[in-house]
């Protein structure tokens, strides 16, 4: 390959956004020849799109001769221009621009750092003035776009000086955006919303980007807020939001409209805005509720997809909107259309994937759920947000043996960089599930650790309060689990389900004072509320009494399995070991995947000395909880009483490869390591 066909591919490569790419196709040509005025070119315009121009600028005299050196002069000319109108008093700055200007050139037309806001408006009096206020210092020029308000909203433009337009709306978003270009005068254009704000931190970052016309516009984070309670519930994205103001550039799609089409036409390539860029307040739901939101979404989003049965991205959103609205068979639908038309690499693949694995859960559809997730690795889309959704889902199914492993991968996943979707799951909600089931794994101390970490993130997190309560009080600690139960009634979501906790708290703590046949009456009064029977059983001292509560339960209801392996435990203690047996046999049957039952069901056979039987639970039970050191130690007990050696000492050391200091496994290996060697000699 000659060194000018290389310096083509990395001239391609460049344009493509490839720079990795790019740097690689240099790096190896240069090797070879680095005096290569054609490489050397390449080379320099690549810095320029790595925000790098003036080493660019250095190696601009060793370029003479280069196929693409007027591009170069070009880009940096156009670079150092706006950086003399940013910094008319850099005497550096205005040397640079000198020598990239030929004589008599003119500045280049469309080229400048003025910016001007762009909005579309319609009975926003409440947040406009927000909005507005945000852009000061930043845009030169404010088009507001009207489309029929009939409060004070276009009175409240007028009074920040904007320039005024008017458009008769026709479910087109993008018509309407292309109305606010018609007036901008900037050579920038910054998109934004009434019910959104510019974070004032992404000043500077505007000021770095609006010097370098060498692209087309940017892609900035914007941190849409869900929650009418706090700022931690948070869903990112990115979009292009500031943009060259060019011939050519518009928007496209009737809704969720964007210009990087344009852009692609136009051959401008985009670059990236880091850290928070907007705040945008209209998804939380109060403001959704008001405006009628979701309804309006749903209807434009169904008309846009029967138009263009193709168009994956708007699947994608008519998914999600359908998600948000509660209307779950509907999302499922449009989430299996997206996925059918998804290309590499589309980044809301990973999001497809979770609304419909989400959607599913909500139907509880939780086999469905996680054939979903295994698609979802299968397609590329795996990641954080899948994880969550696997642990979330397995969690429910009552697997959590498994459910702990995908909440490991998923504490142990990245956020990549602009990735969309629900940034809680990062910061707090990913340590809340794992929390969630370390205390169903009845690994109390670990789960609150996660419940710290998450409260730490968001000290609001009804769910995370409401856990942390509800592990103290499995842990037996009542007055802990009494003071997290108070914090929990203060947030609505919680505030029923903390009260009764709170009641079996005080019970528990005074059982003098719970009248054991009050509580009886009071739940046969009300015997759908479990809760009420759950403080009965709490309220009895005698195992008798406790009995008669289950006794009492079945009449009305059909206990749950984990009810059932309680109920077991106590016939155990009463003697009733045979009906202890039946009742572990419900729990299996109610729930087959719960390996606590098997367990139960293993301890108790094999303490009536029925080995062959105890080890078939154990070994069912190992399937779903393969981790649980103590399932393989008595396996393997059961193993050595039915003289099965060989397969005892793989049970221990099953065991000590999950607790290598577990004392058991470690002296039954030595005895039969010991008498294996005596039988040999």
């Amino acid at each position: 390959m000659s060194y000018s066909a290389a310096a083509r591919r990395a001239h391609e490569a460049i344009l493509a956004l490839k720079a990795e790419e790019a740097k690689a196709i240099l790096a190896s040509a240069l090797r070879s020849d680095p005096s290569s005025p054609d490489l050397l070119c390449e080379q320099a315009i690549l810095d320029c799109y790595l925000q790098r121009e003036f080493i660019a600028a250095e190696a601009y005299s060793r370029t003479a001769g280069a196929e693409n050196r007027e591009m170069l002069r070009q880009i940096l000319r156009n670079h150092f221009y706006c950086c003399s109108l940013q910094n008319p008093l850099d005497a550096r700055v205005g040397q640079h621009y000198a020598r990239f200007s030929q004589s008599g050139e003119q500045p280049p037309e469309n080229v400048g750092i003025d910016v001007t806001a762009i909005l579309i408006v319609k009975n926003e009096e409440q947040r406009l003035p927000t909005c507005l206020a945000s852009l000061k210092g930043v845009a030169s020029q404010i088009v507001v776009v009207d489309t029929g308000s009939t409060d004070r909203t276009v009175e409240i433009a007028e009074g920040f000086g904007a320039t005024l337009g008017y458009f008769e709306w026709c479910d087109d978003y993008a018509a309407a955006r292309n109305e606010s270009l018609k007036l901008a005068t900037g050579q920038w254009a910054l998109w934004i919303d009434a019910d959104e704000e510019l974070n004032p931190a992404a000043v500077p970052a505007i000021n770095r980007a609006i010097v370098r016309p060498q692209f087309g516009g940017y892609y900035t984070e914007i941190v849409n807020f869900t929650d009418d309670r706090t700022n931690s519930n948070e869903f990112v994205h990115s979009a292009i939001r500031l943009f060259r103001n060019v011939p050519g550039v518009k928007f496209t799609e009737a809704i969720h409209e964007q210009v990087k089409p344009s852009l692609v036409d136009l051959g401008l390539p985009w670059a990236t805005i880091d850290g928070r860029f907007i705040a945008h307040h209209g998804y939380r739901p109060s403001e959704m509720e008001a405006k009628g939101k979701i309804d309006k979404t749903i209807a434009l989003l169904q008309r846009v997809v029967e138009n263009d049965r193709e168009n994956a991205f708007q699947w994608f959103n008519l998914a999600n909107a359908h998600l948000i609205g509660a209307r779950y068979d509907e999302a499922v639908r449009a989430a299996e259309e997206c996925a059918k038309r998804l290309d590499a690499e589309r980044d809301f693949g990973p999001l497809t994937y979770q609304v419909w694995a989400c959607s599913l859960s909500h139907l509880g559809e939780l086999e469905a759920c996680l054939k979903v997730c295994d698609a979802a690795d299968a397609a590329g889309y795996g990641g954080i947000l899948n994880e969550f959704e696997r642990a979330s889902i397995l969690a429910r199914a009552g697997r959590f043996y498994e459910a702990i492993i995908a909440a490991d991968k998923c504490i142990a996943a990245p956020w990549p960089k602009g990735k969309a979707g629900d940034r809680g799951i990062f910061t707090y909600k990913r340590y809340l599930v794992r929390g969630q089931i370390l205390s169903d794994l009845d690994r109390l101390d670990e789960a609150q650790q996660m419940f710290e970490i998450a409260l730490a993130a968001d000290p609001d997190c009804a769910a995370a309060v409401y856990s942390r309560a509800h592990t103290y009080e499995r842990a037996g600690q009542a007055s802990q689990a009494a003071d997290w139960y108070r914090r929990g009634t203060a947030y609505a979501d919680t505030r029923e389900v903390s009260e009764q906790g709170l009641r079996r708290c005080m019970v528990s703590q005074s059982p003098a004072s719970g009248d054991t046949s009050t509580l009886r009456d009071e739940w046969e009064s009300d015997v759908e509320d479990l809760d009420k029977w759950t403080m009965w059983v709490a309220s009895t001292t005698t195992t008798e009494d406790a009995l008669a509560a289950f006794d009492a339960l079945v009449i009305y209801h059909k206990p749950s399995a984990e009810v059932y392996v309680e109920w077991g435990r106590l016939l155990e203690t009463a003697g009733k070991t045979d009906t202890a047996l039946e009742r572990y046999s419900s729990a299996i049957k109610q729930n087959p995947a719960l390996p606590i039952a098997y367990f139960n069901a293993g301890d108790l056979l094999y303490s009536k000395a029925r080995y062959l039987d105890a080890a078939h639970m154990y070994e069912s039970g190992l399937r779903y909880a393969p981790e649980h050191a103590e399932g393989w130690f008595t396996l393997g007990n059961c193993l050595a009483k039915l003289g099965l050696k060989d397969g005892a000492l793989t049970c221990y050391h099953q065991t000590l490869g999950r607790n290598g200091m577990h004392t058991g496994a470690l002296n039954n290996v030595a005895v039969l390591t010991a008498s294996s060697k005596q039988l040999a000699a």
